[in-house]
């Protein structure tokens, strides 16, 4: 679900069977963002998503497990096909 007001996107994924990413294939979740640049993001990145919180209970050990990782942007640091010159705006 997407709050208009607030950028949030809240997406609840249901159950995550026992053994999944290791006795079972791996869950994989995705969304596109599209964006539209300023003036004054040009020759910069752009960030896409601000920060990430992941949340669950295990249903047999009932622990609470909460996660924060970092936003994303255009610098694909990890991709080695696209360069530094690739990452910014352009006019």
């Amino acid at each position: 679900m997407f709050d208009n007001a607030t950028g949030e996107v809240r997406w609840n994924i249901g159950e995550i069977k026992a053994g999944t990413g290791v006795l079972n294939p791996a869950l994989t979740g995705a969304f596109q963002v599209s964006v539209i640049p300023s003036e004054s993001d040009i020759g910069g990145s752009i960030v896409l998503v601000r920060e990430i919180y992941l949340s669950g209970v295990d249903t047999f050990t009932e622990e609470k497990r909460e996660e924060k990782i970092s936003g994303l942007s255009t610098e694909l640091f990890g991709d080695p096909l696209v360069s530094a010159q690739e990452w910014r705006v352009v006019k």
